[in-house]
């Protein structure tokens, strides 16, 4: 009895279609999608949350550039490391900072706050 739906499919040769499917998502200068979008984050300045800005201003803190500078190259470090939540140490300020966005979440005074959770990183700057 010959029914054809039941014949066995012949392997047929990749497509085009699978072929784009199956590559590694690399630009033409060979780096890797990854990596492009790291290194079009780094560098990007860091930025404060609406509720950051909230706790730094209760707690009387201002920074001066330079400062921000040294808090950029402590995100532009943990970045390197693949950190995506980092928990900054500078002086009595702790920050929490979400690495992928260099956006300060929070801002807390590290001496009384001992516990930190959902970070992946700590930054002593």
């Amino acid at each position: 009895m010959n029914v054809p739906w039941l014949t066995p499919l012949s392997p047929t040769a990749p497509t085009a279609q699978d072929t784009l499917r199956s590559a590694p998502a690399t630009r033409a200068d060979g780096r890797s999608f990854q990596q492009f979008v790291q290194e079009a984050l780094a560098g990007k300045p860091l930025q404060l949350s609406g509720h950051a800005k909230v706790r730094l201003q209760e707690r009387g803190v201002q920074w001066s550039a330079s400062d921000w500078t040294k808090l950029q190259s402590a995100v532009e470090l943990a970045r390197g490391k693949g950190a995506r939540a980092a928990y900054l140490v500078y002086g009595p300020v702790g920050l929490i900072v979400n690495v992928p966005t260099a956006t300060v979440v929070t801002a807390l005074e590290h001496t009384s706050q001992t516990v930190v959770t959902n970070i992946d990183s700590v930054v002593v700057v």
